[in-house]
């Protein structure tokens, strides 16, 4: 992969601009935003995996699309798993 390449790469891209757009956002918005995504993991989990392995499929509009419907659900979808683990770990806690 050459140096152009790797720049000019989606996921390159995407956080470079997250990184530049993050310098001029308050720190609690930046909370706020994270406290509402670990509050709805589960939904968000839910809607992005259908979006991804059903929807966007069988729609010929949506179908480019789809690997961004993914990266969206292995994203949420590892979110939700963290949350789980949290609250199994709280839970076993609170028992001892």
């Amino acid at each position: 992969m050459t140096l152009k390449e790797w720049l000019t790469h989606p996921i390159t891209v995407l956080t470079g601009s997250l990184g530049v757009i993050g310098i001029g956002i308050e720190p609690a918005l930046i909370k706020g935003l994270f406290a509402a995504l670990w509050a709805t993991a589960p939904t968000l989990f839910t809607a992005s995996s259908i979006t991804a392995f059903t929807i966007a499929p069988e729609i010929n509009v949506l179908e480019p699309l789809q690997p961004v419907a993914v990266g969206v659900a292995l994203i949420t979808g590892g979110i939700y798993l963290a949350k789980l683990g949290n609250r199994a770990l709280e839970e076993f806690q609170k028992r001892l």
